[in-house]
């Protein structure tokens, strides 16, 4: 289903299929990870914790960017600026999806003076007035995409040195590793094609078209021959 947040204006149907075909390869990628909606995990909240202290904001997170929600997988809020809240709805106003449509960090000095974000509830009502997000990554064979991100962020405006800036970023590769780690390749599979890698090995050349597609042709046959599965 298209939503609101994906539209791009003036895009062609093309175009508009393409996105479409992106975002629906990032949200497989995303939940193959199974990391949605999970509980607290030391590994996580040490690595925002630090992210706080390298970066001097008060507020460090890693988001994940769902269909409709950008959920907090783990926060640093000891000041309760948040508020203790655990998601928000993803739509042009939240900064994480922004964060995960670049390869590159997200800096927002200054967000009431951003046009994407000034009228944003966040912004108005004082919650972020500073924004610095890198994006993290899940990568499956040939298919790569930004699924979240770990984020700095201040109630008030600011902003962050070049040795704040590499310190962070060292800190959103552990992140990016610890979410590669977590990928099962039969539950990608699964997920991919809806087939049960358990109990119905497959055999027939849709299943190997839709892993192709995914992973591409060399590792999709590297797959099969390791996996004892035959392609037709």
């Amino acid at each position: 289903m298209l939503r609101q947040h994906e539209h791009t204006q003036g895009c062609s149907e093309a175009c508009q299929a393409e996105i479409n075909s992106r975002e629906e390869s990032r949200r497989i990628l995303l939940h193959a990870a199974e990391v949605l909606d999970t509980g607290p995990e030391d590994d996580f909240d040490c690595l925002v914790k630090s992210a706080s202290k390298a970066s001097s904001k008060p507020i460090a997170l890693v988001s994940f960017v769902d269909d409709e929600r950008v959920w907090f997988k783990s926060v640093y809020d000891p000041t309760n600026g948040l508020g203790g809240g655990r998601q928000t709805p993803r739509n042009n106003f939240a900064f994480c999806h922004h964060a995960i449509q670049q390869d590159t960090p997200l800096l927002v000095e200054d967000a009431t003076k951003d046009d994407r974000f000034s009228s944003s509830p966040l912004v108005t009502g004082g919650t972020v007035g500073f924004y610095y997000g890198l994006p993290i990554s899940v990568q499956i064979g040939d298919r790569r995409a930004n699924v979240g991100t770990l984020c700095m962020i201040d109630q008030k405006e600011g902003t962050m040195n070049e040795c704040q800036k590499a310190e962070v970023n060292r800190l959103a590769m552990k992140v990016n590793t610890l979410l590669q780690q977590r990928i099962d390749m039969p539950r990608v599979i699964s997920t991919c094609t809806g087939s049960s890698m358990a109990s119905n090995p497959i055999t027939d050349s849709y299943f190997f078209c839709e892993l192709t597609l995914f992973l591409g042709p060399s590792q999709a046959q590297d797959w099969l021959a390791g996996n004892g599965v035959r392609s037709s």
